[in-house]
């Protein structure tokens, strides 16, 4: 008798431990299936591709590349994602190859985990902060420009300035004056990024569509 109820409980045990993981893992499940999505549109690849245990590196991605996602990500899921976390998500003190050690799933662990602008100790386009200026940080560019800058970061216009400025002055019919055009930069977002990084930006938004 005492074998049987056992049996019981181990049957019961393994019938209803599937059901409980499941419920317990929804939320992170749904956030993978979005992030995935962002990821799959980004690198023009199909879903079933994007294997969570896959690093980015493996899927094709460069450094940029993980710049835009995680960009897409924190505008689609409205969350502030910092790139320190990434960093000590894959056990490295470096971001110099965060590509070939983050993956998929480790990314989508850190977002889970992140906090909404609002409540984020970070700049954001409609919440300013103090402070010195961050890596990936993203906000106007006369409120980031006024920031202290140690680690010398530099500033790119999304989108690039010059097409800002052009579908402005189409829209109005005629060239912007010089303080129309300051006004304009300083309302622009930009996001700061490392200067190499800067550049493959820069290069990549003034590239003509293919």
């Amino acid at each position: 008798m005492k074998h049987f109820a056992l049996g019981l409980l181990c049957v019961y045990l393994v019938g209803c431990g599937p059901t409980h993981v499941a419920t317990l893992d929804a939320p992170e499940t749904l956030m993978l299936e979005k992030i995935t999505g962002v990821i799959a549109s980004h690198l023009n690849k199909p879903t079933h591709k994007i294997s969570p245990d896959l690093t980015f590196a493996e899927l094709g991605a460069d450094d940029l590349d993980l710049v835009e996602i995680t960009m897409d990500v924190e505008d689609q899921l409205n969350l502030v994602i910092r790139d320190e976390a990434l960093v000590a998500k894959t056990g490295s003190a470096s971001a110099n190859d965060l590509c070939r050690r983050l993956t998929v799933r480790g990314f989508v662990d850190v977002a889970s985990k992140a906090p909404q602008p609002e409540s984020a100790n970070t700049l954001h386009p409609d919440a300013p902060e103090s402070g010195v200026l961050r890596n990936m940080q993203v906000g106007f560019y006369g409120q980031v420009s006024a920031l202290p800058n140690p680690d010398a970061l530099e500033l790119v216009f999304i989108p690039n300035f010059d097409d800002v400025r052009r579908f402005k002055e189409e829209e109005e019919g005629r060239s912007l004056t010089k303080s129309e055009v300051d006004d304009l930069r300083s309302s622009s977002v930009v996001t700061a990024l490392p200067p190499e990084m800067a550049a493959k930006m820069r290069q990549r938004n003034s590239a003509p569509p293919q």
